[in-house]
């Protein structure tokens, strides 16, 4: 649902003494998810007559995540995951200071209120966390409220899904970094030369932005290794987590490109200009539509859904980009 349906819900399950002490929130754990978690707790926490007000000192805490009655449990920078080591205490050998979630959930809220735990990338959880946070997902303190946050639900354990109630978020899909979308753009919007040539050139441009991706990439996970001492990980492991990361923006890329060129169908099948996605585009667009068949307008999105395929099974990138823009057909200026 949207996110303003479902703040309705949560509205009306509050008015109605029906609110549930668990909620897993399906959606962007730092987007949507996070922003429906923040409104059911000013909702619940703010004192003014028109809670949520946003502008009370309990509101504007919670927003910034600094609010002394609800506590943020991430995944660890290094190894991103949700440890039982961040739950409780346990033993000496717990390298984790403290506090600790859970420890935090059996105790008396400072305000006298509701109290919050909140879980971002709750599928980070391992099993041993999992199966620790059961205990309170069965028997809650008294108004304490578990939000758990996660765009991979299936990567919960059951009997933790099955005692929440849970809420699917519908939201836009994440935009590429404006530092890569500007020139991406930039190359898409002025390649208007046919050719391999052509197309080669183009493929040596998108190159130059995925190597600053993968740099990008490298160089915020080795900060964030140097900034964790949380826990050891190997070359092998370290090289797992840059990887990852440089292929989740690979993928926005790619995502840029498919949009483009389903706006530029759009176009070409006279949709209407309202459901163009690239609205600052709209010129260059329909200059790169002008001129091209439907059946070309769709080998164009699917050329790139190829693509992204071939991508994905670790062909050469240079190869892949030039094979298959070559195949792209352009739009000439009127």
């Amino acid at each position: 649902m949207l996110i303003e349906e479902a703040k309705a819900n949560i509205r009306h399950a509050v008015e109605t003494d029906r609110i549930a002490h668990a909620y897993l929130i399906v959606g962007s754990p730092r987007g949507a998810a996070a922003e429906l978690a923040i409104y059911i707790m000013q909702l619940l926490a703010c004192k003014e007559h028109n809670a949520p007000c946003g502008t009370c000192d309990t509101c504007r805490q919670i927003k910034d995540k600094i609010w002394c009655d609800a506590f943020w449990l991430m995944p660890m920078k290094k190894s991103r995951i949700i440890s039982v080591d961040q739950m409780r205490r346990g033993d000496e050998s717990n390298k984790i200071k403290p506090p600790y979630f859970l420890t935090f959930l059996s105790e008396t809220s400072l305000l006298g209120g509701w109290k919050f735990g909140i879980a971002t990338g709750a599928d980070r959880m391992t099993e041993q966390a999992a199966n620790a946070l059961l205990k309170t997902l069965e028997e809650p303190p008294p108004k304490t409220m578990l939000l758990l946050l996660t765009d991979a639900p299936q990567q919960l354990l059951p009997t933790i899904r099955s005692r929440c109630a849970t809420i699917q978020l519908v939201e836009q899909p994440p935009e590429l970094d404006e530092k890569y979308f500007e020139p991406l753009v930039d190359t898409l919007s002025n390649s208007i030369s046919k050719g391999p040539l052509a197309a080669s050139a183009m493929a040596a441009r998108i190159e130059d932005i995925l190597g600053q991706i993968e740099a990008d990439a490298k160089k915020e996970a080795k900060a964030s290794f140097k900034d964790d001492e949380e826990i050891d990980l190997d070359d092998d492991q370290e090289e797992a987590i840059i990887r990852s990361l440089f292929l989740e923006r690979r993928a926005l890329l790619v995502q840029t490109m498919l949009r483009w060129y389903r706006d530029i169908l759009a176009i070409v099948s006279k949709a209407g200009d309202e459901v163009i996605h690239y609205q600052d585009y709209l010129d260059t667009l329909h200059k790169r539509a002008n001129g091209i068949t439907l059946a070309q307008a769709i080998a164009n999105v699917e050329a790139i859904e190829e693509m992204n395929r071939q991508l994905d099974r670790s062909i050469g990138t240079g190869t892949v980009l030039q094979y298959w823009l070559d195949r792209i057909v352009v739009g000439t200026e009127k």
